[in-house]
């Protein structure tokens, strides 16, 4: 049933391109285990902060100790929503939860207790949040631009939206799935879908954060843009810059990783063609130095994504000759975590795995977190 449930996450991101909307706030844990009493060891490295959902209203967050990979289940009940995904930021976890939901809440990350839970609106079908003090900027799928959220503010809901409706000018809503925030600039990158279907390149929109207002914008070379926009490796040649991953569902080897140049003139290029991926990079990871480590999906089944985990080195513009994960996992979404370890979602088995940097695994089966795990699911701090 694991390997069911994960391959609907899959199945969700190719038809809709990602899920999101607003039926009242997350459902209560509906069969799930009590929040879990136990904290992380005080003399544990990170933490690992994991949500996931049943896409039917049922969510869960849960953590992992590390390096001591110990999980607490459910750590705080009816935060999540069937289908969440989740940043941290400053010491807060911030769940952006999407299909049925529509909202962003706001946790402690060290309590777990909650902050504030903010509405984006009935059906803005919200996918990122980037953080500047109190100010949350939301990507939404079905809204016109961005959406300004104030956690100081949370009964007044959305305070304003950043409008972007001239970058898609056929319907006025440019299906922006992710943000982040380098400095005082927004970068938001944003799809132009027609009935779910790119009509062209992907376009990234460049906001001044401070003064609320849209600046410019730049194409991607490719269309699609998939997923979380993530920073280089801080000690790498392309610090401060972005990267995004870009995909044809129906020719998954169509597309790339972009590299977004962020600056005084900023650009976008394919950083490695997917061609070269075998796949699409489903999720992207800045690890130490020039490591990127990468889950690629080459294909889908009727038992699920055909997904693993490599890594690529910015130093040298190479790809890992042969995977870090064996054949018999399916690795669909990586985090990288303090002390230099890696967490992969594996579809096959249905939870977390967690990796040393030299690529062997120091997990003998997949850690559970009470449900399957999700894309862009788990941050570590």
């Amino acid at each position: 049933m694991r390997a069911v449930t994960g391959w609907m996450l899959m199945s969700c991101v190719a038809v809709l391109g990602a899920c999101g909307d607003n039926l009242g706030a997350p459902s209560p844990d509906a069969g799930l285990p009590a929040p879990d009493a136990a904290a992380p060891d005080a003399g544990v490295s990170a933490t690992a902060f994991v949500v996931a959902g049943d896409y039917m209203g049922t969510g869960i967050a849960s953590t992992i100790a590390l390096p001591a990979r110990t999980v607490a289940q459910n750590v705080i009940a009816g935060v999540a929503s069937g289908d969440p995904v989740v940043r941290h930021h400053d010491g807060r976890i911030y769940i952006v939860n999407r299909f049925g939901a529509d909202n962003v809440t706001v946790l402690d990350a060290e309590s777990h207790a909650l902050i504030e839970q903010i509405s984006t609106g009935a059906g803005s079908n919200p996918q990122d949040v980037a953080v500047r003090g109190s100010t949350l900027y939301v990507a939404a799928l079905n809204a016109p631009g961005i959406l300004v959220l104030d956690v100081e503010r949370p009964s007044d809901g959305v305070i304003q939206t950043i409008d972007l409706s001239a970058l898609d000018p056929a319907d006025g809503l440019p299906d922006c799935g992710s943000v982040y925030l380098v400095e005082d600039t927004l970068y938001a990158t944003c799809g132009l879908l027609q009935n779910f279907a790119p009509v062209g390149p992907g376009k990234v929109a460049i906001i001044d954060a401070a003064a609320g207002t849209f600046t410019a914008s730049i194409d991607l070379e490719t269309a699609n843009p998939a997923g979380f926009l993530q920073p280089a490796p801080a000690g790498s040649a392309l610090a401060g810059d972005l990267l995004v991953a870009t995909v044809d569902y129906s020719a998954l080897t169509t597309g790339c990783i972009e590299h977004i140049r962020t600056g005084e003139e900023p650009s976008a290029g394919c950083l490695v063609q997917n061609q070269a991926l075998g796949g699409y990079a489903s999720d992207i990871a800045a690890g130490a130095g020039d490591t990127l480590y990468l889950a690629i999906i080459r294909g889908y089944g009727a038992g699920g994504p055909d997904a693993l985990l490599t890594s690529y080195d910015l130093g040298t513009s190479q790809l890992r000759e042969a995977p870090i994960s064996p054949a018999e996992q399916r690795i669909f979404d990586v985090t990288w975590c303090p002390g230099d370890l890696v967490l992969a979602a594996d579809a096959e088995r249905g939870g977390i795995r967690v990796y040393a940097a030299d690529g062997s695994e120091l997990t003998d089966d997949v850690l559970d977190i009470g449900l399957p795990p999700v894309s862009n699911g788990t941050v570590c701090y």
